[in-house]
């Protein structure tokens, strides 16, 4: 391959990493911003009063599917996080390599620039990938380095985490505050444990 042809390849595999990484990013945070909305939406309506809530015994399983919701939520959107940010190492990866080796070029060097030596094989894409264990490991990769992106992939996962939980949160005790729910908790409770748990003894 001729050496300005091979300087125009390595400059569109180059700008298109770096264009899918970017696109990624956006996706990244309309992920992250989207959620923590719906999150301060549902909040700040049963804080409103706007929301209707049920004073009969459906107000219980109406705590317990607000916390389903809002952390099922969550887990998927760190999940798709997890995967963006996965994504985002390999294509800065390639990008990296694709501009040493421009650099390299223009140095008067004849650096290798194949396929095998521009893209990750498997082995390096595990590596480059992010997991649910990574987000508490201090270390990612085999020879002791973080894992790139792993600072603001943790940031954002902690972001979202605290908004589902402070979400939730408010709901709930908004909830249970209007109708005595912790009251009735405790009647049922004294209920079983004075009249069924004796007999079943």
């Amino acid at each position: 391959m001729e050496e300005k042809s091979k300087l125009e390849w390595l400059k569109f595999l180059s700008s298109t990493h770096r264009t899918e990484f970017n696109e990624r990013r956006k996706h990244e945070w309309k992920t992250l911003l989207s959620l923590i909305t719906f999150y301060i939406l549902c909040a700040a309506s049963v804080l409103s009063g706007k929301f209707k809530i049920p004073s009969n015994p459906l107000i219980l399983i109406l705590i317990l599917l607000t916390w389903v919701v809002f952390l099922f939520a969550a887990v998927i959107a760190v999940h798709f996080l997890l995967d963006l940010h996965s994504a985002n190492n390999i294509n800065k990866e390639i990008a990296n390599k694709s501009e040493n080796a421009i650099v390299d070029i223009l140095n008067g060097e004849s650096p290798e620039t194949s396929r095998k030596t521009l893209i990750p094989d498997d082995d390096r894409k595990k590596e480059l990938q992010i997991g649910w264990y990574d987000l508490v490991k201090s270390r990612g990769q085999k020879n002791g380095e973080p894992k790139l992106g792993m600072w603001a992939c943790r940031a954002q996962v902690l972001i979202l985490l605290l908004f589902a939980v402070a979400g939730a949160f408010v709901v709930t005790v908004t909830m249970a505050s209007k109708y005595d729910v912790v009251q009735r908790i405790v009647g049922w409770l004294q209920l079983f444990f004075l009249n069924f748990l004796p007999d079943l003894i």
